[in-house]
């Protein structure tokens, strides 16, 4: 049965993680520093504290070293991550507990925002990986996108052979809606998903109306293309006319919900991706600043 890293061994680094917090805390709580000085990290205890949150920071980019080495015999990627996860989070307490509360305009304080950011954009990266490759699965369903491509692919076929017998302005429309790119380009569209725009308008009075009338779903959203078929539905009075639009609409229908699925699954997946694009910037970000820091104690401290 497949663990999550979170629950790796019983949790064991969870443990380890919570007696370096609690130990690093008692130390804090016990320790008083000499002359009635407030704690900062200046102290023997501060530079414990420091020593230990620089070792636990290279040890934990080292996991980006350690994932691409499938072979290496020092621990598997998913107690590594474990790791990674909850002595990441004792990092906060260990480093805060270092500054002795003490921050500035300096590049101090400015490590010390670094390694809150990084810890907040991996956290976020976990909840990713918990909540979202789920959600794809739920919704393809079975399926994968290269399918759904080519389901719509055999609708939008579908759609034109019957729109040859509509006449060619709406042959027109339907071969202009085939030519949007169906997955948006940008990161922030597929991020929320936004629909590529189209030439083809309609306003949204008159897409409530034809809601209103029967011929669309309330609550769905809808491509501009379906709405100009309903527009046309519903003006019509011929019956065969109205048999084909009818069967027209329907097909555009699957194709829409299709359409939506696969626009929804390139939103998870861009989701899942996002927090690494700030994660790894944000630690060579911390590493830097954390050496400057280091530097700059040893020269003037």
């Amino acid at each position: 049965m497949h663990q999550s890293f979170l629950l790796y061994r019983r949790l064991v680094f969870l443990k380890l993680a919570s007696v370096l917090t609690i130990l690093s805390m008692a130390a804090y709580l016990i320790y008083v520093p000499a002359a009635g000085l407030p704690h900062n990290g200046g102290t023997w205890l501060g530079y414990t504290l420091g020593t230990v949150g620089t070792v636990l920071i290279f040890w934990l980019m080292w996991l980006g070293i350690r994932k691409r080495h499938y072979l290496s015999r020092t621990g598997s990627v998913q107690a590594w991550v474990s790791a990674h996860v909850y002595l990441g989070v004792a990092l906060v307490f260990i480093v805060t507990l270092h500054t002795g509360f003490q921050f500035g305009a300096n590049v101090h304080t400015l490590s010390y925002v670094f390694m809150l950011l990084v810890v907040i954009s991996g956290l976020y990266g976990v909840f990713s990986y918990l909540r979202y490759p789920q959600l794809m699965m739920e919704n393809l369903a079975g399926s994968n996108q290269n399918l759904l491509l080519h389901e719509i692919f055999n609708l939008e076929q579908e759609c034109l052979a019957l729109g040859d017998t509509l006449g060619e302005e709406l042959h027109a429309a339907l071969l202009h809606s085939m030519e949007i790119p169906i997955i948006s380009g940008s990161t922030w569209q597929q991020l929320t998903r936004r629909k590529p725009s189209s030439k083809q308008k309609i306003s949204r009075q008159r897409r409530r109306e034809l809601k209103q009338a029967g011929l669309l779903e309330k609550g769905e959203d809808y491509d501009v293309t379906m709405y100009l078929v309903a527009d046309k539905l519903l003006h019509t009075h011929d019956p065969e006319q109205t048999a084909r639009m009818s069967q027209l609409l329907d097909v555009l229908g699957r194709k829409n919900a299709l359409v939506e699925r696969l626009r929804r699954n390139v939103q998870y997946q861009a989701l899942l991706d996002i927090w690494r694009y700030l994660h790894i910037p944000l630690s060579f970000a911390l590493l830097s600043s954390l050496i400057i820091h280091i530097i700059t104690v040893f020269l003037y401290w």
